[in-house]
C-alpha cells in the first residue's frame, strides 16, 4: 500500500499535532506542504479533496479525512490499535476525548484572538479573548494536578494536540509559565519525537504574527538597468536617486536601514523587531552599521564587474568582505540572531546582503554561526522573495 499522504503546514498548530502523532507512531507518510500564505489550500485540486480547504488533511489510500483531532485518533486506531496513545479502555479513552475537545476550545479562542492581529483590525489581543484563553489554561492546569500527562499517567494524542496549540501560546509571549502544572508538563514533552519540529513551527507562526506589519504598501518597481531611477519625477523625490525609497503620506525617506527602523517605530511601535530598550536598540543599531559596512564591501566587489567589465574579484576586496563576515560570525556565537535572542531588523538587513554574497558563490558555509542563522531565517515571511532577488543578482554578476 502507498504511504499516507499528509497535507501539512508547520505554521498550523493542529497540523503540527498530527505530525507529532505521526512521529510518535513512526508512520510512513508522504508530506505535502501547502503554502497557506499563498493560498495553496484554495487550489482546485486540493478543494476537490477537501471542500473545507483546511490543513491538516490526510489521504490514506483513498480515505480522506480532515480535522486534526479526528485524524490523530484515526491514525492510532487504524495504524497502531491498542497503543496507549489512544487507549481502548472506554473510560481512559473518554478522558482523552475530553482533553481533545478542550484543545479545540483553546485553539478556537486562540485563533479568534490572533485573527484580529493578523488582519490588522487590532495591534493587541482584546482583553476578553485574553481572559478566555487564560480561563481555559487555568482549567487545564487544574486537570493536570497530580498527573504527568493531559489524560492521566500516560502520553496520549491529547498531549500531542495540546502541545501543538500551547507551544504557539508560549512563543507568542503568553504567560503560560505561571501555570506550574502546565509548565512542568510542557518541559516533560521536550523528549518526545517531533518536539523540535513542532517548536520550529510555533516559533515561525509567532514571529509571523508579531512582525506582520499593520499597514499596506504600494510597491513600485524601478528598472535600474533601464535607469528608471534617473527619471525627473523620481529624482525630484530622491535627489540621490537610489532604492529603496519610501513615501509615507508626503514623508519621503531613503537609506534602507533608516527606512526599516522608521517603519517599525511608526507602524508597529513596541515591536521586538526594533526594541525600545536603549541597550537592545543600541546592539541592533550596531549590527545595522555592520551591515552597511558589509554592503559597501559587496558594492566594491560588484561595481567593477557591473560598470567596468572586470571578470575577477580583487583579493583585497574579497578579504574585506570575509573580514566583516568573520566579525559577524564571532558576534553570533551562542546567539540565535544577529543582535541577541530575538529577530530584529538587523537580521533582515543582513539577510538581504548575505544572501547576495551566498548566491554570488562566496564561501558563507565556512562561517558556522552565520550558516546556522541563515537556515533559521528560512521560515520568516518574505524569505523566498529575498532569495529570488539575491539569485537574480548572483546570476547577473556570475554571467
Amino acid at each position: 500500500m502507498a504511504p499516507i499522504k499528509f497535507y501539512h503546514n508547520f505554521l498550523s498548530g493542529p497540523s503540527r499535532g498530527v505530525l507529532l502523532t505521526i512521529r510518535s507512531l513512526n508512520l510512513d507518510v508522504e508530506i505535502e506542504t501547502l503554502d497557506l500564505l499563498k493560498q495553496a489550500q484554495l487550489a482546485p485540486e486540493f478543494v476537490k479533496i477537501n471542500p473545507q480547504h483546511t490543513v491538516p488533511t490526510i489521504d490514506d489510500n483513498g480515505f480522506v479525512l480532515w480535522e486534526s483531532r479526528a485524524i490523530v485518533s484515526y491514525l492510532v486506531s487504524a495504524k497502531a490499535p491498542g497503543s496507549s496513545l489512544y487507549p481502548t479502555d472506554v473510560k481512559k479513552r473518554a478522558l482523552v476525548d475530553a482533553r481533545l475537545y478542550l484543545d479545540q476550545s483553546l485553539q478556537l479562542v486562540m485563533s479568534s484572538a490572533v485573527y484580529v492581529i493578523f488582519t490588522g483590525e487590532a495591534t493587541k489581543i482584546p482583553v476578553d479573548k485574553k481572559q478566555k484563553l487564560f480561563q481555559i489554561l487555568e482549567h487545564f492546569n487544574t486537570f493536570l494536578e497530580g498527573k504527568k500527562y493531559a489524560a492521566g499517567d500516560e502520553l496520549t494524542v491529547a498531549d500531542l494536540a495540546l502541545l501543538g496549540t500551547i507551544s504557539t501560546l508560549y512563543e507568542l509571549g503568553a504567560n503560560v509559565s505561571k501555570y506550574t502544572n502546565i509548565d512542568a508538563w510542557y518541559k516533560r514533552l521536550e523528549s518526545i519525537p517531533g518536539h523540535h519540529e513542532n517548536l520550529e513551527g510555533a516559533k515561525a507562526l509567532a514571529q509571523y504574527i508579531i512582525t506582520k506589519p499593520n499597514f499596506n504598501a504600494n510597491i513600485e518597481v524601478l528598472d535600474l538597468f533601464n535607469k528608471a531611477q534617473l527619471s525627473p519625477e523620481f529624482v525630484k523625490k530622491n535627489p540621490q536617486h537610489t532604492v529603496p525609497t519610501i513615501e509615507d503620506n508626503g514623508f519621503i525617506l531613503w537609506e534602507s536601514r533608516a527606512i526599516a527602523s522608521y517603519l517599525v517605530s511608526a507602524k508597529a511601535p513596541g515591536s521586538s523587531l526594533y526594541p525600545t530598550d536603549p541597550k537592545k536598540k543600541a546592539i541592533v543599531d550596531a549590527r545595522l552599521y555592520l551591515d552597511q559596512a558589509l554592503q559597501l564591501a559587496l558594492s566594491a566587489i560588484v561595481f567593477p564587474i557591473h560598470t567596468q567589465g572586470a571578470t575577477t574579484i580583487e583579493k583585497d576586496k574579497k578579504d574585506k568582505a570575509y573580514q566583516i563576515l568573520e566579525n559577524l560570525n564571532t558576534f553570533m556565537e551562542g546567539k540565535p540572531y544577529a543582535a541577541g535572542n530575538e529577530l530584529t531588523i538587523a537580521d533582515l538587513a543582513l539577510l538581504a546582503t548575505i544572501s547576495s554574497l551566498y548566491e554570488m558563490g562566496a564561501n558563507i558555509p565556512k562561517f558556522k554561526n552565520i550558516m546556522s542563522w541563515y537556515k533559521k531565517l528560512e521560515s520568516i515571511p518574505g524569505f523566498k522573495e529575498n532569495g529570488e532577488g539575491a539569485k537574480g543578482l548572483g546570476d547577473y554578476i556570475l554571467l
